[in-house]
């Protein structure tokens, strides 16, 4: 792998996919494990949220311990939502039964899960089948959930020469995500349970403070967007401190020069977009046949850009921007 990493860090400049793909056959490397050994050697690395701030899905070697990095968070107002789910975790009843129905009755993991699936069944008993919450976690579903967790785990070391069972893998690391998101529970979570679905989630209200312990691990966050209104709102819930420092930049363009054209007539819901592609194009078609016109009657004028709010994290100097 070395010499894969030393041919294409020497002859490229930018680093795609299609390059990765093209130099790990060239050297037969993993292309997965290749990109990450690459990625070192780069300046720049363009990446999902989920890489910087999931538990499960952080790159390691960059944000383990942290850096002399700067994080720009493009679109930041949608980290919000995304790092709420980063950092909750769910299990369904019926993922358990479904497996359980699968398998032979000597099976060794028969007994816990049949008991998983009876805690799960009283944790989500309610005389209302709506969905609700409550502010503390199920401490009993949780000691089941580790007991399942222990005896896959040495189910799996006794039985590594035998093929290997993806589903059941997947209820085994769906626990372990369960037991890891109970450890960060505190007022800043709560219990949410759909009883119909046999549905059991530890969802994270507030995860300002998770999303700063992983801003704290680099040496600058800039976080950047056109609707990151209230900003003061946005600062904190995207984990910033009094500290830190906000700009707002006004359009650079005459207000007058903004057209906006809005068809009212076409849903763009995602319930409706099955049956509005079709109009949703032909709109698109006839405003962009219509551009001579268009271009006559706005004489080449430049459409406004959205107003953008930023807010710059830790002590970035002037200088810098």
């Amino acid at each position: 792998v070395n010499e894969a990493i030393k041919d294409c860090v020497t002859n490229e400049r930018v680093i795609t996919r299609t390059t990765v793909e093209s130099y790990a056959r060239r050297h037969n490397v993993c292309p997965a494990e290749f990109q990450l050994d690459v990625s070192l050697f780069a300046d720049a690395v363009v990446c999902d949220y989920n890489h910087v701030y999931d538990p499960k899905a952080k790159l390691q070697r960059f944000f383990q311990f942290g850096g002399d990095y700067i994080l720009l968070n493009d679109e930041a107002h949608n980290l919000i939502d995304r790092a709420r789910e980063m950092f909750s975790a769910g299990l369904y009843r019926a993922d358990f039964s479904a497996y359980r129905k699968k398998t032979d009755k000597k099976h060794p993991l028969k007994k816990i899960i049949s008991k998983l699936i009876k805690t799960i069944k009283e944790t989500c008993s309610s005389e209302d089948k709506n969905p609700f919450t409550v502010k503390e976690k199920p401490e009993n579903l949780l000691s089941v959930i580790f007991e399942f967790a222990e005896e896959a785990d040495i189910y799996f070391q006794y039985n590594q020469d035998t093929p290997q069972d993806d589903e059941l893998l997947t209820l085994y690391f769906n626990s372990l995500d369960f037991l890891r998101v109970s450890e960060l529970f505190d007022d800043r979570y709560a219990t949410y349970i759909e009883p119909a679905n046999g549905y059991i989630k530890l969802f994270c209200l507030d995860p300002s403070y998770l999303l700063a312990a992983e801003q704290k691990k680099s040496r600058a966050c800039v976080f950047f967007s056109a609707t990151l209104t209230p900003l003061a709102y946005f600062k904190n819930i995207l984990g910033g401190g009094t500290d830190d420092y906000t700009l707002k930049l006004a359009s650079p363009f005459p207000r007058e020069n903004l057209c906006l054209v809005v068809d009212d007539r076409v849903s763009t819901k995602y319930k409706d977009r099955s049956r509005t592609y079709g109009t949703v194009a032909d709109r698109l078609h006839d405003f962009v046949s219509g551009k001579k016109a268009i271009i006559w009657l706005f004489s080449l004028r430049t459409l406004t850009l959205p107003r953008c709010s930023i807010f710059l994290q830790k002590s970035i100097k002037t200088s810098a921007l």
